[in-house]
């Protein structure tokens, strides 16, 4: 768990400041959207090691053990410019008026609802779950990415029979690395811990852009993001 918290949750904010500036005036660099520059940026470092090490046959855990090394120099690069540049001391106005906490309470309800249900069940089962879990179980199991097909379970000779799509796609060896470095079981981390969490940063995303559109007006950008979760359950 405190893995998850520390590549989830800590690193992407302190990573955030190597991409983020300090533009008190413009109310554009904000907790959230550092967290967000920092999560896009330690799934992109993920990427650049993970697609050529599929495509030259590397063990697993070397891919672990580099993104390990990648993250830890990240993170302390970006914490020397947090803590340089003061980046925790950054305060936005919000036009906020406490008489109008309606949007709030319905967004949040509506939100946290989204959440508890993708938490604890899942209402649809996609065709590209069993892939999803065959995929992964392989990469913890063989220490090899792209052993098997996982449509038929023949093991591959050469990595070029596998699908190009899943050889060009650095998801699955996150998701594995993710239940690698936790602990928990594959089923755990992509039907449990990560679909709350995308919905999360969706929704973090969403009201970062409302922000932005209703010039950090926070009671607009609240109605904003409400209309948004009820769209997306329609």
């Amino acid at each position: 768990m405190l893995a998850l918290i520390f590549y989830l949750g800590i690193t992407p904010l302190i990573m955030g400041s190597l991409i983020t500036t300090r533009r008190y005036e413009t109310g554009s660099v904000t907790w959230g959207y550092r967290y967000i520059c920092g999560l896009m940026l330690s799934y992109t470092l993920f990427t650049i090691l993970c697609i050529p090490m599929i495509r030259f046959e590397a063990p697993f855990h070397v891919l672990c053990m580099a993104y390990e090394v990648v993250t830890v120099i990240a993170t302390l690069t970006g914490l020397v410019l947090f803590i340089r540049r003061r980046d925790w001391a950054i305060s936005v106005e919000w036009k906020f008026d406490l008489a109008k906490v309606a949007p709030f309470i319905l967004m949040a309800l509506i939100v946290g609802f989204q959440m508890f249900r993708l938490f604890y069940f899942q209402e649809i089962e996609y065709r590209d779950d069993k892939t999803y879990f065959a995929l992964v179980n392989d990469m913890l199991g063989s220490d090899k990415m792209y052993l098997t097909d996982p449509n038929n379970g023949q093991v591959y000779t050469s990595i070029f029979e596998a699908n190009f799509k899943d050889m060009m796609d650095s998801w699955y060896p996150y998701a594995a690395f993710l239940s690698r470095v936790s602990h928990f079981h594959p089923l755990v981390i992509c039907k449990t811990v990560l679909p709350p969490l995308i919905l999360f940063w969706h929704y973090l995303i969403l009201w970062i852009m409302g922000m932005f559109l209703f010039t950090q007006d926070a009671t607009k950008t609240a109605w904003f993001v409400t209309i948004c979760a009820l769209i997306n359950d329609m």
